[in-house]
């Protein structure tokens, strides 16, 4: 199953606490495809986990899509949510998961 937060902008709004409760209170083997760049207020765009990039929306609506390298600051991060995403696939089906590693 596939999910996604629809809210990533304003008040409340928090992508890991929202894989925390899927994991924890729904019981699910949840993991990021991309993870947000910000929170609330700050969100600037999303980082694409398994393409190890950026993805910013811009324009008056965010009608523009602009992808752009990943920051060094990143590269962490990314490595480990595309770890975890691994973990989760591996999980499911143990192939599939030793074709990503």
């Amino acid at each position: 199953k596939q999910w996604y937060q629809r809210r990533v902008r304003g008040a409340g709004a928090d992508a890991y606490s929202t894989l925390q409760q899927m994991r924890n209170n729904m019981g699910l083997n949840a993991a990021f495809l991309y993870t947000p760049i910000g929170k609330e207020r700050e969100f600037e765009g999303i980082v694409d986990v398994l393409g190890a990039r950026c993805v910013y929306f811009e324009g008056a609506a965010g009608e523009s899509v602009v992808y752009k390298d990943l920051p060094t600051r990143w590269e962490g991060e990314i490595i480990e949510r595309r770890n975890e995403l691994i973990e989760c696939l591996s999980n499911v089906d143990e192939e599939l998961g030793e074709r990503y590693l």
